[in-house]
């Protein structure tokens, strides 16, 4: 969607937000947009992963004017990419950030959990909770649901992911009081 949207348009703007369905948001996003204020990076993400390769996972991107520019630029030359789900997040998140590093472009994210060695190396899935203590606002949906690609389920096996914390009740616990959740459950 980015891709269509960014080729198709003419963007201006001094920062742009790039934000993905792929997380529930269950609080505001105040401090975010706070730290989004004091950093002002060429590229600013929630969370890096070191999976694969050290990226800002891409459910939610702030670029700078400098960096919008080179993401249409990078979207235009890769295309749209068909082919599944980890061709475009090796292309298109992780690429793209290494395009950055190597480019010079200062990378920050929010929160910097990397428990190397194990495995785990994508906060979101493996220590969400964590994420959710920092004030992180958002939780990926296939770990609340459970609804996980065949694949992933193989590998989160192999590292020992815990299938039975409930989610809910974290989220419960961690929202801003005034919030009703359980719209969130019929997603």
């Amino acid at each position: 969607m980015y891709y269509k949207y960014l080729t198709s348009n003419e963007v201006e703007c001094d920062q742009l937000f790039l934000v993905n369905d792929s997380m529930i948001l269950f609080n505001n996003l105040k401090e975010i947009g706070q730290w989004v204020d004091d950093e002002k990076e060429n590229l600013m993400g929630i969370t890096t992963s070191v999976e694969v390769s050290k990226h800002l996972q891409s459910y939610f991107w702030v670029l700078d004017k400098e960096t919008q520019v080179e993401f249409i630029s990078y979207l235009l030359k890769n295309g749209v990419i068909e082919e599944g789900f980890d061709k475009v997040i090796n292309i298109y998140e992780i690429g793209f950030c290494q395009y950055l590093i190597k480019s010079g472009y200062n990378l920050i994210s929010k929160y910097r959990y990397i428990n190397e060695g194990s495995g785990k190396y994508n906060t979101t899935i493996h220590n969400p909770k964590s994420i959710i203590e920092e004030n992180i606002p958002l939780i990926k949906k296939k770990v609340v649901m459970k609804n996980f690609r065949p694949e992933e389920v193989k590998f989160l096996k192999s590292v020992g992911y815990n299938f039975s914390i409930d989610y809910w009740k974290i989220i419960e616990d961690n929202k801003e009081e005034t919030l009703n959740i359980d719209y969130l459950k019929k997603i």
